[in-house]
């Protein structure tokens, strides 16, 4: 496969791409909202002809978190990602008072394991499922695709853990997208990059870091659409004070799928080893991270 590589660059690249597998956001919501039956309602004979149908491709990857939240460490009350939906059936993670992220795997630990899931029936624009996770959360959400932006949701909570049970969390939301406009306050705009890549599993994608600010950077790598909504977080423990000089989507095991390629280095003190980070896709479309040495097979051609 092709290699794909940028120089470190010091401004947020703003450069569109047609994103196949979340093409019709911003458009109009019919565009996302047909009148032929597509895979929600397939083999489903109680909907009828006229009723509306979703194209799942518009909801699909994105995460979904609650209108109103502010970017904030704090997160209120749930959120939620989709992973199926299919001759009428929908299911996905969910998660109380966190961001739900899928699964990132480094050195064989999960860093971003899911409590919760979900699953159920939808019949056209409506979703009505159940929903569980390990802390004893356990109740029924309906969700309302409103477009390719917005989902309305009505939860109810008939257990809750006893983290929570002081509090009250059952009631109707409307979600957004996840996007980097969230961590602006947080962000490095002029230690952040970005690659364009079209892969087989995830569609059109931008690879971005970015670099959190304070006294010492602290870099961060997303996988996001066109318009920065997040997909993926690549949750390594990248090292305090580094950056990212060097990142690439490409094929280096040659399964086929696209690997993510990284390397930081430490500005302040270049005397420090540089670090390559490969993160290895598997069949489902997750990565599965590893360290590398620093000298490897890419440092001739990187150097």
């Amino acid at each position: 496969m092709k290699i794909k590589h940028f120089s470190f660059i010091y401004a947020i690249s703003f450069l569109a791409l047609t994103l196949s597998m979340v093409g019709c956001m911003n458009s109009p919501l019919d565009s996302c909202f047909s009148q032929l039956p597509d895979i929600s309602t397939a083999y489903n004979p109680s909907i009828k002809e006229n009723d509306s149908a979703i194209d799942s491709s518009c909801f699909f990857k994105k995460l979904w978190v609650v209108e109103n939240w502010d970017g904030g460490a704090y997160y209120f009350p749930f959120s939620f990602f989709i992973t199926k939906i299919n001759d009428g059936y929908i299911e996905g993670r969910l998660e109380t008072y966190t961001v739900a992220q899928p699964d990132f795997y480094f050195h064989g630990y999960n860093q971003q394991k899911s409590s919760g899931s979900f699953s159920g029936i939808i019949k056209g624009v409506i979703a009505n499922c159940d929903f569980n996770d390990i802390r004893g959360n356990r109740g029924n959400v309906e969700f309302v695709f409103i477009d390719n932006n917005s989902i309305k949701a009505t939860i109810n909570y008939a257990e809750i853990g006893d983290r929570y049970e002081n509090i009250s969390i059952n009631g109707v939301y409307f979600f957004r997208p996840y996007n980097l406009i969230d961590h602006n306050k947080d962000i490095d705009a002029y230690k952040t990059q970005s690659v364009l890549a079209e892969t087989k599993l995830w569609g059109n994608v931008k690879l971005v870091t970015v670099e959190f600010a304070g006294n010492k950077p602290n870099p961060s790598a997303f996988l996001t659409d066109e318009y920065e909504n997040i997909l993926y977080c690549f949750a390594a423990p990248f090292k305090v004070g580094s950056e990212v000089i060097i990142a690439e989507i490409i094929d280096i095991n040659e399964d086929g799928l696209e690997d993510i390629f990284l390397r930081t280095w430490f500005p302040e003190d270049p005397n420090i080893e540089q670090i390559d980070w490969i993160f290895y896709q598997m069949n489902d479309g997750l990565f599965n991270s590893n360290i590398l040495e620093s000298q490897n097979k890419f440092e001739d051609s990187y150097r």
